[in-house]
C-alpha cells in the first residue's frame, strides 16, 4: 500500500503474471507466488479479485484455513456460495472497494463487519459495516453508477456550464442515436432548488 507507515507482506497470484510481475518489480512488500495456493498457503488473510464468472473456476481450486480471513471484492457472489467455494474457512467477508481507495480517499462498504475487512479498509480510507446482504446487494448496485457520474459530469454540457458559471436552471437534454433528441427537462443546478 503506497504511503502506508507499516505497509504489509503482499503474495500475488500468478494468475496474471505481467500485472503480478510488475506489482512485485514496483513494491518492495509485494512478492509472486508459484500457484494460487501457494499464495494462499503464504498468506494470514486473502483478498479475492477475480471475476465473478471464475469465482468457481479459481477460488474452487483453493484450499484455505478455517481461521484464514477471506475478503471478496467479487461482485454478486453472495456469502453462501463464497462460503460453499473456500470451506473450510467461515471468517468470510465482502466489499466494494471504489477506485478513490487507491488514494485512501474513498470508504469501502463490507459485509459482514469482520476484524481482517475493517482492518485491511482502516489503513485504506475507511470502511461503512453494512448490516445484512441485500442492503449489501443495493450499495453495490448503487456504486455502479459512478462511472455514469463521472462521464455525464463531463458532458459538454456540464463542463460548459462550469466554465461559463451558468446559474439558475439549466437544460438538458436527452438523445437517442435512433430518434435524435427525445425530451428535455429542466434541471435545477445548484443554489435554485
Amino acid at each position: 500500500m503506497r504511503g502506508a507507515a507499516a505497509p504489509p507482506q503482499i503474495v500475488l497470484s500468478p494468475r496474471s503474471q505481467a500485472r503480478s510481475g510488475d506489482l512485485a518489480a514496483r513494491f518492495q512488500t509485494a512478492r509472486l507466488a508459484s500457484t494460487n495456493q501457494d499464495m494462499v498457503d503464504q498468506s494470514d488473510a486473502v483478498v479475492l479479485c477475480v471475476l465473478p464468472q471464475q469465482a468457481e473456476e479459481v477460488v474452487g481450486q483453493l484450499t484455505s484455513r478455517v481461521d484464514q480471513p477471506v475478503n471478496s471484492v467479487m461482485a454478486g457472489v453472495h456469502l453462501s456460495v463464497l462460503r460453499n467455494l473456500l470451506a473450510p474457512a467461515r471468517n468470510i467477508a465482502r466489499s466494494i472497494p471504489a477506485p478513490a481507495v487507491a488514494a485512501r480517499s474513498s470508504i469501502t462498504p463490507i459485509y459482514p463487519s469482520t476484524d481482517a475487512a475493517r482492518d485491511l479498509y482502516r489503513r485504506l480510507g475507511g470502511y461503512l459495516e453494512i448490516d445484512d446482504e441485500i442492503a449489501f446487494e443495493s450499495v453495490s448496485a448503487a456504486s455502479a453508477t459512478v462511472g455514469a457520474f463521472t462521464f455525464c459530469s463531463n458532458t459538454p454540457y456540464s463542463l460548459a456550464r462550469r466554465q461559463h458559471g451558468c446559474g439558475g436552471t439549466g437544460r438538458l437534454l436527452l438523445w437517442s442515436r435512433a430518434a435524435g433528441p427525445v425530451r428535455s427537462a429542466r434541471v435545477p443546478t445548484a443554489g435554485t432548488h
